[in-house]
């Protein structure tokens, strides 16, 4: 039930919120790859199926899009071409600390907390689980950046959201 509910919420998000068509597929793999429960041996295994089934849906929202909706996947390309407002990183007009420093501030509590509890747990030992985690934090944290300074108004961090769930579920 876990892989079509993984295909689902990345079908639906990706028709809903199409930045976060890959939530789905790093939430349900950070969440294998942490899970104690399950063995060493079937946790990547389960952790790639997770992920492959979150890529699924969010081909699948793709593909709805273009060909049931009629709708031009143009929305997403021209997203990537937006003027990068660089100006918005740091302290500016629309917001007195800028995104990096308020990201930097808002995520170090929970970051420093995650380090610490790894060390202490001696969960570094696992050498490929830390950087597979870190790479689906550090990939949601780019696209709320991304949108933040290329779409978003860039004066909070509602774009930011995706990241701090993906850093909730590291913590839990």
């Amino acid at each position: 039930w876990a892989i079509a509910a993984t295909l689902l919420a990345s079908f639906f998000l990706g028709n809903s919120r199409w930045t976060w068509l890959l939530a789905p597929a790093i939430w349900s793999s950070t969440w294998t790859l942490l899970d104690p429960a399950i063995g060493e041996a079937g946790r990547w295994r389960r952790a790639f199926v997770y992920a492959a089934s979150g890529g699924g849906g969010a081909v699948l929202s793709l593909g709805w899009t273009a060909w049931v909706a009629h709708r031009p996947l143009f929305p997403y390309l021209t997203s990537l071409r937006h003027v990068i407002l660089k100006y918005r990183l740091l302290p500016n007009a629309t917001s007195s600390l800028g995104i990096a420093p308020w990201i930097a501030l808002v995520s170090a509590p929970a970051v420093l907390l995650i380090l610490w509890e790894w060390r202490r747990r001696g969960l570094w030992r696992r050498p490929p689980t830390f950087p597979a985690i870190g790479a689906g934090a550090f990939f949601s944290l780019c696209v709320g950046l991304v949108a933040s300074i290329k779409i978003g108004a860039g004066d909070n961090l509602h774009h930011f959201d995706m990241f701090f769930i993906d850093l909730i579920l590291i913590v839990g």
